[in-house]
């Protein structure tokens, strides 16, 4: 009897409130394929991690060749165990050479000195194993992503591997490289290697496996050898229940030409589009294929708007229009439901009815009608059987299939007529494939023109009524249905006479019956306009773990309030408090403009400068022109404005990095505030305009009801207009979000602006409150508004962010600073504190994130 190569017996992996492994037993022998088949979310993926040392079980034990494993880490599991990785998403180092990658961890060196033609060497043979002609000096950030994908499989084969993972490896390579994969893998084999190959494609697991094990949920169903497994066998034990047809393409009457674009051409970074001509009828499902480069997805964003054709001419309905957006193209009636859902497709960061408005807001007087928006979302819920206990479930732990729905309702609600589906199916398990093929169809008879892009040549064989084939940017030719073949494909796609597919199956038969039938829009009056119960304990559990710090620094503040109430007598009196709340207006009024800079991703480091800058120059319009207090305020924050102006041109025309942009506008406002001071302070100014910084209105302070005014009016900005939930998309995901139809300069220049005019506002209060233009104020002011933001809960990589958080952000500096004084502490320590409590916010901002993604991985 052979001695398995791995066993894995009883092994369980828990996160919060998800068991994603329940006593899991594999046994994997040398030289085998060993398929692990589920849906997504069955356990896959974490079972890959505990066996390549990313993850710890928490129960069970896991034997190499007979030997206790332990557990150190994925460079001790791949460089000492030989247990190797291909994953899914590409663990390669962008900025680095292909040889760089390919050694990294394990360089050749003598004493201590790299040896980069070693490396070249080491790279060249392995790359020779995956068939990839590269230059292994080239950077990996300029290889085609199917190149990447086989750099990453050449790195998984370097040492000596007694096991080798694949996660999904063909989601990215065409037919053909796929068949110099499993080249590889036969070689492997020969040479006793064992395979741990993870795929949704099921033709992949019944040509490759020697044995299946099925997972469902966290648990092993069954493991079968490959003489038992049927592709009807293998979708029941995974998905519970019979699917009768992965392609279900109902009988349309094909009607009149849609869509026609002609002659588009445009000279691109990876291919040139040449002369493309393209027509889609009503109820035509349009095949897309091609190899790699081919230039199949360049035609469809061209058409869309997303990249703009250098020629060429879009005709809806016979009618000319003029599309050089993506706003555009929605307007016009096109839909593009791009290949890449995470990456351009979603804004991860918000939830899932958010997400589905997201290309078309509904607004009610300029403001977002948040009720239509929850009928709408329930309504495409239950429509696309979106699997969610509620609409307020942030979007990133949703599974593969049920994104890629939300990703669909996103255009259906945009009422297009004309939709592009780009790999509809990459990365889905079976059952969602389905669902999504059977909608496609739906959409079909209900007249829309569909095209379809795959690399994968039994979707578009199946699906489709006619197949445009495209080779290095051109169309090579048209096949219908009649004439059908993966040879034909393969012949256009390539050139030769002799063009050959990997797969050998013929199509599945299609199934002749009609769909559902019925349009899908027809119901949606009578379904919004039912209520539907939200099931809300998930959602809750969202919405506390996003408040946990705005909590952690509102409990901050009571707890520094009731200590510095008992530690200084002089903590309690009004003046003092009126100074506190002085003093934390000026920088919350101000850290609200860079809350919504930071929700963007961005940051602006030029406030501190603009807010001197427009307190010296609004009070030295009051003191030598004779202007009033209220014009002078109005100065001020257009000095701001103007400044805001400059950073949002620089950051989305020049694309300066905000970092470097708003840098720059600090040295030249700041120098701007001495040149137009000599460094002297602008005294003499009337009584009246200390008003804004001192004055009261009855018994409130006027800065505390100007912060008032200002922390409304931000709140309904981001929760209920467009610009707030714009701004949330562009940090959650700005290519998503320009994808959405959004204009992300646009936008992005409106909140730079909205910034500068509050760091304007702000330096006038401040300017009010000593009565005169200090020229050194603000210096270090924009990292007291930066730690208020971060404090509150803002995150740094954008998407997140509230008024309330940053506000007792601000609140608890000024206790920090006020109480250091009042107990007579070094000033020098408000900094240490500050920092440290920021240190704190990012941190735990990073372990929710880790946390989140881990708990999506499993």
């Amino acid at each position: 009897m052979v001695e398995p190569m791995l066993e894995m017996c009883g092994v369980s992996k828990r996160y919060p409130g998800v068991l994603a492994l329940d006593r899991v037993s594999l046994t994997v022998l040398p030289g085998e394929v060993h398929v692990v088949a589920g849906e997504n979310g069955a356990g896959k993926s974490t079972l890959m991690k505990l066996l390549s040392q990313v993850e710890r079980p928490d129960d069970g034990v896991v034997l190499l060749q007979g030997e206790p494993v332990e557990f150190r880490g994925p460079r001790f599991a791949q460089l000492v165990l030989g247990v190797s990785m291909v994953h899914q998403e590409l663990a390669l180092a962008p900025h680095l050479t292909v040889a760089e990658n390919l050694c990294l961890g394990d360089e050749a060196a003598h004493l201590g000195v790299l040896s980069p033609r070693a490396d070249r060497r080491r790279a060249s043979a392995l790359l020779a194993r995956v068939n990839l002609a590269v230059d292994p000096g080239r950077l990996v950030g300029t290889l085609p992503v199917a190149d990447r994908q086989r750099v990453e499989i050449a790195k998984a084969l370097g040492g000596t591997p007694r096991i080798v993972i694949m996660d999904e490896p063909t989601a990215m390579l065409t037919e053909a490289e796929i068949g110099d994969l499993f080249g590889v893998i036969a070689e492997l084999k020969a040479h006793g290697i064992a395979i741990v190959y993870i795929s949704h494609r099921l033709d992949e697991v019944t040509h490759l496996a020697d044995r299946v094990t099925v997972l469902r949920d966290g648990r092993v169903v069954q493991t079968l050898p490959s003489a038992q497994v049927s592709p009807e066998r293998l979708i029941r034990l995974m998905v519970g229940r019979d699917i009768d047809n992965l392609y279900r393409k109902p009988r349309v009457e094909i009607g009149d030409v849609l869509l026609r674009a002609e002659g588009i051409s445009r000279r691109g970074r990876v291919v040139d589009l040449v002369e493309c001509t393209v027509d889609v009828r009503a109820g035509e499902i349009v095949g897309f294929a091609g190899l790699v480069g081919a230039g199949r997805t360049e035609l469809a964003r061209a058409i869309f708007g997303a990249d703009i054709p250098d020629a060429g001419r879009v005709l809806l309905r016979g009618r000319e229009v003029h599309i050089s957006s993506p706003q555009q193209g929605i307007e016009a009636g096109l839909g593009y439901l791009t290949e890449d859902r995470q990456g351009e497709g979603l804004a991860l960061q918000l939830p899932i009815d958010q997400n589905i408005t997201l290309a078309n807001v509904p607004l009610r007087f300029g403001i977002i009608d948040l009720r239509e928006e929850r009928k709408i979302a329930l309504f495409w819920r239950d429509q696309l059987g979106i699997q969610t206990p509620s609409i307020k479930r942030l979007v990133r732990v949703l599974s593969g299939g049920n994104q890629q729905k939300v990703v669909v309702a996103k255009w259906l609600e945009t009422k297009g007529q004309v939709l592009f589906f780009d790999e509809p199916a990459r990365g889905i398990d079976v059952g969602a494939k389905a669902e999504i093929f059977d909608l496609i169809g739906r959409l079909a008879s209900e007249g829309r023109g569909i095209v379809i892009i795959s690399s994968y040549l039994p979707e578009l064989l199946n699906m489709c009524d006619r197949i445009i084939v495209l080779r290095a940017g051109r169309i090579t030719g048209e096949l219908t249905r009649e004439q059908f073949s993966e040879e034909q494909v393969m012949q256009l796609a390539t050139g030769s006479a002799t063009g050959s597919a990997v797969w050998s199956a013929p199509p599945t038969r299609q199934n002749d019956n009609s769909g559902p039938g019925g349009a899908l829009m027809s119901e949606a009056k009578t379904m919004r306009s039912g209520r539907s119960r939200i099931p809300v304990s998930d959602a809750w559990r969202d919405r506390v773990r996003s408040a946990v710090s705005q909590l952690a620094a509102a409990g901050a503040v009571v707890v520094l309030f009731v200590y510095l109430s008992f530690a200084s007598d002089a903590f309690l009196s009004a003046n003092n408090l009126f100074n506190i709340g002085v003093q934390s207006a000026v920088v919350a009024i101000i850290a609200i403009g860079m809350t919504m800079v930071i929700i963007t991703a961005g940051i602006d480091l030029s406030v501190g400068s603009v807010a001197a800058l427009s307190g010296v120059l609004g009070a030295m319009m009051v003191v030598k022109y004779g202007v009033g207090v209220p014009l002078s305020i109005v100065v001020g924050a257009a000095i701001g404005a103007i400044a805001g102006v400059v950073n949002g041109l620089l950051v989305t025309r020049a694309e300066m990095a905000p970092f470097i942009a708003t840098l720059g506008m600090l040295s030249v406002a700041r120098g701007l505030v001495y040149i137009v001071t000599g460094s002297v302070a602008v005294s003499g100014v009337p009584p009246e305009f200390k008003l804004l910084g001192q004055g009261k209105l009855g018994a409130l302070p006027i800065p505390i009801l100007a912060l008032v005014v200002v922390a409304l009016a931000g709140h309904v900005v981001l929760t209920r207009t467009k610009l707030g939930r714009y701004a949330y998309a562009i940090g959650s995901n700005v290519e998503a979000a320009r994808l959405s139809g959004i204009p992300v300069r646009r936008y992005l220049t409106i909140v730079y602006v909205i910034s500068g005019i509050l760091a304007g506002f702000g330096g006038m209060v401040a300017a009010s409150r000593v009565n005169s233009g200090q020229p050194n104020f603000g210096i270090g002011l924009e990292l007291d508004v930066i730690a208020a933001t971060v404090i509150g809960g803002a995150s740094l990589f954008g998407g997140e962010g509230k008024v309330i958080g940053t506000l007792l952000g601000a609140l608890l500096i000024a206790l920090i600073r006020n109480g250091s004084v009042l107990l007579d502490i070094n000033t020098f320590y408000q900094q240490v504190i500050i920092g440290v409590i920021i240190w704190i916010a990012v941190f735990w901002d990073r372990y929710r994130r880790r946390a989140a993604s881990e708990l999506i991985q499993a």
